[in-house]
C-alpha cells in the first residue's frame, strides 16, 4: 500500500518573519515559506539561482541557530521581478524544490523543520507575554 507523505511546513502565517536564510559561498536569499519539499525565497542577485542549482544551498535558521549544509535543489518556478524604490534592486520570488535527497538528508531536513518550529513558537509566546 502506497502512503502519501505528509508535508511538514514552517509556514508561520502572513506577516511573520521566518528568520531563515538560504545561502552558499556565492549567493544568499531570504526564505518566505519552507517545507520538506522545498522553499520559496526572495532573491536579490541575478546569479543566485544558477549558483543554488549548481552548488546546492545551506539553510540557516537565525532564530534557532540551526545550520544545515549542502542541500541540492532545482527551480520549480519564479515570479515576475519587482524593483525596490530605494536602490533599484531587482528582487524575484523563486520556488525551489529539494531534489534527490537521501533518506538521511530527509531526516536531517525534517529535524531542522521540527526544531525550527519549536523555537519559533517559543519566541512568539515570549514576545506576546512581554507586550
Amino acid at each position: 500500500m502506497n502512503m502519501i507523505p505528509v508535508e511538514r511546513t514552517l509556514d508561520y502565517g502572513r506577516g511573520k518573519n521566518l528568520n531563515i536564510l538560504m545561502l552558499n559561498e556565492d549567493s544568499f536569499a531570504e526564505v518566505i515559506d519552507f517545507s520538506d519539499r522545498g522553499v520559496t525565497c526572495m532573491v536579490y542577485t541575478k546569479d543566485a539561482i544558477k549558483n543554488f542549482e549548481s552548488k546546492g544551498v545551506d539553510l540557516f535558521n537565525c532564530l534557532a541557530g540551526q545550520y544545515l549544509r549542502d542541500i541540492p535543489c532545482k527551480v520549480a518556478y519564479s515570479s515576475r521581478p519587482s524593483s525596490n524604490q530605494k536602490g533599484n534592486v531587482e528582487k524575484r520570488i523563486y520556488q525551489l524544490e529539494f531534489d534527490d535527497l537521501s533518506d538521511a538528508r530527509k531526516r536531517e531536513l525534517d529535524q531542522f523543520i521540527s526544531d525550527g518550529y519549536e523555537h519559533f513558537v517559543l519566541h512568539e509566546n515570549n514576545s506576546e507575554s512581554i507586550n
